[in-house]
């Protein structure tokens, strides 16, 4: 980590001392700010960054998004409880594993698969 005059390291903010200029129209700022907003980062700079460095790829799924697939997971989960008390072992064996799909896209989604 690069380090201060005082010797602290500093954050990696402060690492970047390096500007790169871009013209856009006006039309093409409302679309880069909409789509950094879309992708839930924080900053367009931050957007910038990620599909200058990351590629197309680097998009981050919203929030909700995430959020939505949980509560699909837990409506399956739900159902299997319910299928279970009908005996219906088979119907909540698949709800079971639909919901753990769903979790296992949640973690790849954010990165921690």
């Amino acid at each position: 980590m690069a380090r201060a005059g005082d010797g602290a390291a500093r954050s990696a903010a402060r690492q970047r001392t390096r500007i790169i200029r871009v013209r856009v129209t006006p039309a093409e700022q409302d679309r880069i700010v909409a789509a950094a907003s879309r992708s839930g980062h924080a900053s367009v700079a931050g957007y910038l960054r990620d599909r200058g460095l990351l590629g197309p790829r680097a998009h981050r799924p919203s929030a909700a998004v995430i959020g939505e697939l949980g509560i699909i997971g837990s409506l399956l989960t739900t159902a299997a409880d319910l299928l279970d008390q009908k005996g219906e072992d088979e119907a909540a064996l698949r709800c079971r594993d639909g919901s753990h799909r769903i979790i296992g896209l949640q973690h790849l989604l954010m990165g921690e698969a």
